[in-house]
Formats: C-alpha cells, sequence, structure tokens
C-alpha cells in the first residue's frame, strides 16, 4: 500500500541489501521525498541507535493534499499583499517561489515553525506571525555571508554531525574534569546553552565506568538542567506572543509603493457592554462582509471553540479570541476594503482626492490604531492566556523531544479552546511564591481577569528574601480597549509570603 505519512517508510528487514524505496503520491514535495529516502536508507544500515536518531529527526506529520493546496493558496495571498515589505524573508524561501515549488516552499516554513514555534503552529503558511519569529531567528545567528546554505544543507549537516559523534565520539572532556555547575550558573544560562549543555551532561553519562557519585551529580544537574530549560523556554514563547500583538505588521497600497506600518491589537472582550460599545463602528466598517471575505478565503484561526471546533479568523476577532495572525488579516483585509479609508474620511483625515495610502506614515498609523480601538480589534485577558500558554507548552514539547525526552515524559498538550478567566481557578494551585514559574496564571480574587507570569527570580525586599515576577496581560474593560496587551512586574513579600499580589496563582 502507499504511505499515507511523510515519515512513513517499510518496516526494518533482516537482510542488509537495499530494498526499493515505495512509490509515493505525486503530489509529495521533492524536499519531502529527499528526506524520506535518507530516512529509509538508515533504516535499511541496520544500526537501531543510527534509525532511532534519524526519525526523531525526520519525523513529520501526517501527509495531507489539502495541507499543499491550502498553503500555497494562502501564501499566494500573502506574495500578492506582503504581512511585510520582506516577504518571504530569506534567500531559500524567495529561491523556492520565485521556482514556483510551491509544496517545497510550505514544507521548508514548516520545519522552521516545528523546530520554533511547535507543531500547533505548523501549517507551511509563512503569515506575520511566522515572519517575525523567523526574522528573530536570523538576529541571533551569524550573518547571511557567512551562512550562505540552504535550510537543506543545515539539516544534513546537523544529522552528518550527531552521525560522526555516535560512530567515533564527540570530544568530551572526563567526568572528573568537567565540574558541576551551580544553580546560580543554570539560572543565568540561555535556552541555547541549556540545549548545549544538556546534551553534554548526557554525553557524558554515557561514558564507561563513570564513577557512581559523578553519575548521581551529573543526574541531578540534568534534571535542574530540564527545569531551566523549560522555563527559559516559556520565557520566550510568552515574550515572542506579547511582541506579536503589539507589533503587527499591515500594509497599504499608495499610488507607486506600498507603505508599511505596525499596529497593536485592542483589548476587547464579549460581553453585552463591550459589543455595545463597538456595534456602531463594526457596522460602518461593514465588519460582516470583511468576515467574510475572511471565511470564503479559508482563513481560519488557530483558536477552537469550548467544543473544539476551528474558528475562522473573522469569528476569533468578533468574540475577543483573535491571534496576532488573525488581527493582521482583519485589518488587512479592512484596509483592501477600504472600510479603513471610509473612517479616515470621516475624521476629516483625508482631503478630496487623497488615498489612504497618500497619508503621512505617522497619521497613517494612528488613524489604523484608532481604528483598531474602535471596532475591537483584539483579544481579551483569557484569550491571550490560552494563546501564550498553547504556544509555550508546544515549544517546550518540540525542544525537549530534541533532546531525546519520551513521548511519555513529555508536559501533556495544552489545546487552544476559548474558556473564561474564573475557569482557570480549576487547575493546580500554586501556594507559595517560592514555586513560582514562567507559564503559572494569577487569577485575580474576583475570578473575572488573568495574567500569565513570564519570569521570576528571587530579589531581597526589607532585609527578607523574596519573589520578584514578570507578567504579560491583556488588559481594559467593556468600555476601555486601548491598554491592550501589556507587561508587568510584582514583588511578593518573602518566599512564603505573598504580601500585596492578591488573588491565586494555578499551573497547567
Amino acid at each position: 500500500p502507499k504511505p499515507t505519512r511523510q515519515d512513513h517508510t517499510p518496516a526494518p528487514t533482516t537482510k542488509l541489501t537495499p530494498t526499493p524505496w515505495p512509490e509515493l503520491p505525486a503530489h509529495i514535495s521533492a524536499h519531502a521525498l529527499r528526506w524520506n529516502q535518507l530516512l529509509h536508507m538508515q533504516r535499511e544500515s541496520g544500526n537501531a541507535a543510527v534509525q532511532r536518531m534519524l526519525h526523531d529527526a525526520v519525523q513529520r506529520a501526517p501527509l495531507d493534499t489539502e495541507f499543499y493546496a491550502r498553503a500555497e493558496r494562502v501564501n499566494k495571498r500573502y506574495a500578492a499583499r506582503p504581512p511585510h515589505a520582506r516577504w518571504p524573508y530569506t534567500e531559500t524561501l524567495q529561491t523556492l517561489w520565485s521556482q514556483q515549488a510551491f509544496n517545497d516552499f510550505a514544507d521548508a516554513v514548516r520545519e522552521f515553525q516545528r523546530r520554533t514555534m511547535g507543531e500547533r503552529a505548523a501549517d507551511g503558511i509563512l503569515g506575520p506571525r511566522t515572519g517575525q519569529a523567523m526574522t528573530e531567528s536570523q538576529q541571533t545567528q551569524t550573518p547571511a555571508a557567512e551562512t550562505a546554505v540552504t535550510a537543506e544543507e543545515s539539516i544534513a549537516a546537523t544529522l552528518l554531525k550527531a552521525l560522526f559523534d555516535f560512530l567515533f565520539g564527540a570530544a568530551e572532556p572526563a567526568a572528573d574534569e568537567l565540574p558541576n555547575l551551580s544553580e546560580a550558573e543554570i539560572a543565568a544560562m540561555d535556552v541555547p546553552a541549556l540545549r548545549s549543555r544538556y546534551r553534554q551532561i548526557q554525553r557524558v553519562l554515557g561514558q564507561e565506568n563513570l564513577p557512581p557519585d559523578r553519575r548521581t551529580a551529573f543526574e541531578a544537574e540534568a534534571e535542574r538542567v530540564i527545569d531551566a530549560l523549560v522555563d527559559a523556554t516559556t520565557s520566550e514563547s510568552i515574550q515572542l506572543d506579547l511582541d506579536a500583538f503589539n507589533k503587527i505588521a499591515v500594509d497599504v497600497p499608495a499610488h507607486d509603493k506600498q507603505v508599511s506600518i505596525t499596529v497593536r491589537a485592542a483589548y476587547f472582550i464579549h460581553t453585552d457592554t463591550g459589543t455595545a460599545n463597538v456595534a456602531d463602528a463594526r457596522k460602518a466598517s461593514g465588519f460582516a462582509s470583511i468576515q467574510k471575505t475572511l471565511k470564503e478565503n479559508g482563513d481560519d484561526s488557530q483558536m477552537q471553540t469550548g467544543a473544539g471546533k476551528t474558528m475562522n479568523s473573522g469569528f476569533a476577532v468578533e468574540y475577543g479570541k483573535g491571534t496576532p495572525e488573525d488581527i493582521h488579516r482583519v485589518v488587512q483585509e479592512a484596509v483592501h476594503s477600504g472600510a479603513i479609508e471610509k473612517y479616515a474620511r470621516a475624521n476629516g483625515k483625508l482631503q478630496a482626492g487623497q488615498a489612504l495610502g497618500d497619508l503621512a506614515a505617522g497619521t497613517l498609523q494612528s488613524v489604523t490604531q484608532q481604528w483598531i480601538y474602535d471596532n475591537g480589534i483584539g483579544v481579551d485577558c483569557s484569550g491571550f492566556v490560552v494563546q501564550a500558554l498553547a504556544n509555550a507548552r508546544q515549544k517546550v514539547r518540540a525542544e525537549l523531544a530534541g533532546l531525546g525526552v519520551a513521548a511519555s515524559a513529555l508536559p501533556p498538550e495544552i489545546g487552544m479552546r476559548v474558556r473564561n478567566a474564573k475557569s482557570f481557578k480549576a487547575e493546580t494551585a500554586v501556594t507559595k511564591p517560592a514555586d513560582l514559574r514562567p507559564g503559572d496564571i494569577w487569577v485575580t480574587p474576583t475570578g473575572s481577569h488573568v495574567r500569565i507570569v513570564t519570569r521570576t527570580r528571587r530579589t531581597t525586599l526589607k532585609d527578607k528574601e523574596n519573589v520578584e515576577f514578570d507578567t504579560a496581560e491583556s488588559s481594559g474593560g467593556s468600555a476601555s480597549r486601548e491598554t491592550g496587551q501589556i507587561p508587568g512586574t510584582h514583588k511578593t513579600a518573602s518566599l512564603d509570603d505573598w504580601g500585596a499580589v492578591k488573588g491565586t496563582f494555578r499551573r497547567m
């Protein structure tokens, strides 16, 4: 039978002679085909450890003809109306796009999304959030001139190095030459450093004749490194989400160019009062027509209803549950439909004969931003926290899986289902400040508002050691939409006393 998954390979045989690679569906991309062939050949080699390593590295989501069709359709829309002037962000993607290798393009985008954003975000679509993550990823790497390799070459180099290390042994110091790190030293490390340290420890633990006391010490350190890696990955992910809501790219066509501006999401909660406050503005903007267009385009949100049904982008925004991608789509469609130009003209911002793109960049940004506020194009507190939690958990799972942590030992997935603030009270309680970690949820005393913890650190207050922690939230009210998604910093009285910090903290 034909394979139904991109990571499909025939069952390993006892013979060492190569067996034919089975026929694959015509629509599978060349990128996926090459890696499946590599995986197949390595499995045929009979080396179980190498097989397992490569399987983990090349594992793919189910092959679906609709995946490529939808990715091509939506990516073509972004190519026609780029969410940012630099789309598609890298030379490799530019080459694939110019060659009309749309399936390869989607696979390359999906590989990046799986590696940096988690499996849930891996839709092969190069939208604003993926573009932002890609740009930030490039900023932390060596300049492009020094690393002019394709994505496939980069993956191949990583696999070959891992294979070489496995066969010939990585250059590691002896256990008695490698000191253990203190908790403070581990806490000061970033994600790449923690990842590297964990791999180093695992190689040391694989040494023969490792003294029992050294093995115990390294096993204990490995646990601390994993905990620190989970916290650091969670912190980075939540900050990325906070930035994404505050840096939404919108392009406005002008006579001979395209003007790019950056806006932020509003705070909007779908209560009777909140809905009434935006009703007139949404009617004047033709919001229902914008929703209809997005639905016809197949623009689905990552958010789901409480029953697990996928929401359309326009529907998610209507109910205050929009993602940065959803909000970008709504605002971009409002630009192209003329809704924001009509709004600007009604507010005296445009002269006769002027188009929206003729406005000065600063005026254009402020007009668009005010349209967002007036129409409640944003997210409420629980919508923000659900997204931050789900995205962070996906990245943590991907990070740990990449280090060889068994699937059964990974933290459970967190879905992007709609829920209200009060529902978080049912989650596991964090009883004292000393136990607070990134990703914990702060529920206010009334249960009507939630924040998420982004970072924690030990400080001193009135000669007592205490916990200072940062948070992220979508804040505002039924009648106020301009606060939006903001950070905050708070202090407890001690390691055991919450002090002025009121409410409860919960963990998922």
